[in-house]
């Protein structure tokens, strides 16, 4: 098949799948408004070196990942689209990055092409690709440090091999300034292991240093500039951070087993991971004695192993090892239809046409009013229409890719195929099932004159990144359990941004004292009664969010 059009097919994968509809989504708490809110915070500032969280200094992470979505909010202003803006921009750029490696090491356009597809449709990777989270940006930057240190060692000029070091160098500097440490920690995990299965000792001594100095540079002025303005950065994102949470085996706000990611990563890979057993079958033992393969299996295992040691998880942890992973699959593929795959058989149509069946029982239950519940509450039924067409098309074109002999537009069709139900993902978010506690943008969002003009604003620690957000309130106060806002450090003016149960009921019985407004969830609200707290004057009540005001 004809190179460009493979290179505009994943094009269009990325455009469709991951732009077109990125807004329609509603952001759900606390990750996403948190991390929009920072940047906001440091854009009413004027201060982009120091992350605040409503006027707390905030250390879990440094800046660069706040400054992206700073730059998208300054584009584009302050709405979904430009909070999930960089993190969508960054899987681009993984998927392009996989691309290089892939053309370099095999010196073939169409796997590049295709390997960026296979990557690009992983549900894990759309579904974190299209967040308000970090983790994409950080990945994207760890797989161009991964890519360039691997063409800089595999190198033939000198030239080459600093030039494509040099480079590796920006993406570590670039992943640390969003994530920290772990930035230089995975790609020493690949490397090392890497140069000494090869035996290439003197290497071993003399490849780090030209990324190392580079990464330097770029990390160190915002560390000289965040060490004077906030000098107590370095030892709490350090020690706490990072030391403690890897180690801590008590304690860890994360705490899972050694296993945790292995299943984890079996969700990661669908559902390119049904198509498994013949990509093994495709793998040849030349293949795994190439320098390219080793460096993959490094890339796989050795951070898979490290982030499996640690005793804080989360499943977004291993989306940097999924470039490789997506490669494993692709390649093994190609190569097994390549070598002449087993002739077509009927049962080849069954998973094609469960995919049909499941879309049309849709579409004939759905008008005959046999579909009681409502995902996307009263208005959305049209929904199941969207559901069951994309349905439909997966399978279509899996019965396509079955029957097609040629291998690149066999695995072609098989990336397509679930490209309407990634696209159209964000109209399919179940907003009828998902709680307003998670979702609860599109309600404050209602009342946001109200919160903007109240003289005094409380919120619980759950709602309190979204209220901020929708109301451009950094002045805010934490009722009850502060969870992360509870430094730690001491300060007077954080703490007087913690308030207690019994502080609130104090500060209400106060003469000449302003109104308050507080938003919290129903359960919340009770609590504050039980607590002895009197009933509020005014009370706006969503299914789940309360806004309650005391004149």
């Amino acid at each position: 098949m004809n190179n460009t059009r493979l290179v505009l097919s994943a094009i269009l994968v990325f455009m469709l799948g991951y732009l077109a509809l990125s807004w329609a989504r509603p952001l759900v708490v606390p990750d996403e408004p948190r991390y929009a809110v920072i940047p906001a915070e440091m854009l009413m500032r004027g201060d982009l070196v120091v992350p605040r969280l409503l006027g707390i200094e905030y250390f879990e992470k440094p800046v660069g990942g706040y400054w992206l979505v700073a730059g998208a909010m300054t584009v584009f202003g302050e709405n979904a689209f430009a909070y999930r803006l960089p993190a969508i921009m960054s899987t681009g750029l993984t998927a392009l990055l996989l691309g290089v490696f892939v053309r370099f090491a095999t010196r073939r356009t169409d796997l590049a092409a295709l390997s960026s597809m296979v990557y690009l449709t992983m549900f894990m990777v759309y579904l974190i690709g299209t967040s308000n989270i970090l983790d994409a940006p950080f990945s994207a930057m760890v797989t161009g440090s991964m890519v360039f240190a691997f063409m800089g060692m595999e190198a033939e000029s000198r030239r080459s091999r600093i030039s494509a070091l040099a480079v590796a160098g920006v993406f570590c500097g670039a992943a640390f300034l969003i994530k920290g440490f772990l930035a230089v920690v995975l790609p020493a995990l690949v490397v090392g292991p890497y140069l000494l299965w090869n035996r290439r000792w003197m290497a071993m001594i003399l490849v780090p240093w030209i990324p190392l100095i580079v990464a330097g540079v770029v990390i160190l002025p915002w560390a000289i500039m965040v060490h004077r303005d906030a000098p107590g950065f370095w030892h709490e994102f350090f020690w706490v951070e990072h030391v403690q949470r890897f180690t801590a085996p008590d304690g860890n706000q994360h705490d899972e087993p050694f296993w945790y990611f292995l299943p984890i990563l079996l969700v990661a890979g669908m559902p390119w991971l049904l198509a498994a057993p013949a990509s093994v079958r495709g793998w040849s033992s030349t293949d795994l004695g190439s320098t390219w393969f080793r460096f993959m299996a490094c890339w796989f295992v050795m951070p898979f192993l490290f982030l499996s040691a640690s005793s804080g998880k989360l499943p977004t942890y291993i989306l940097p090892i999924i470039p490789p992973f997506a490669i494993f699959l692709l390649i093994g593929l190609m190569q097994r239809f390549e070598s002449g795959s087993r002739p077509f058989r009927r049962i080849d149509l069954v998973p094609g046409a469960l995919l049909i069946l499941a879309g049309l029982a849709i579409l004939i239950e759905w008008p005959m009013g046999n579909l009681d519940l409502e995902p996307w509450g009263p208005g959305g039924d049209w929904r199941y229409l969207l559901l069951a067409s994309g349905l439909a098309w997966w399978g279509l074109l899996d019965w396509v890719a079955v029957r097609t002999i040629q291998p690149d537009k066999r695995v072609l069709c098989m990336a397509l195929s679930p490209l309407m139900i990634l696209a159209t993902i964000p109209l399919l978010f179940p907003t009828g099932l998902v709680s307003e506690r998670k979702a609860p943008m599109a309600f404050l969002a209602a009342h946001r004159s109200q919160l903007a003009a109240a003289p005094v604003l409380y919120s619980n620690n759950h709602f309190a990144h979204a209220v901020a957000l929708d109301a451009a309130r950094m002045d805010l106060f934490i009722l009850g359990d502060p969870s992360e806002f509870d430094t730690g450090r001491g300060k007077a003016e954080e703490e007087a941004r913690l308030i207690s149960f019994e502080q609130f009921q104090v500060d209400l019985a106060k003469e000449g004292r302003k109104p308050f407004m507080l938003v919290t969830d129903k359960a919340g609200m009770s609590n504050l009664i039980d607590s002895g707290v009197r009933e509020p004057d005014e009370k706006i009540e969503g299914s789940r969010v309360v806004i309650a005001t005391w004149d």
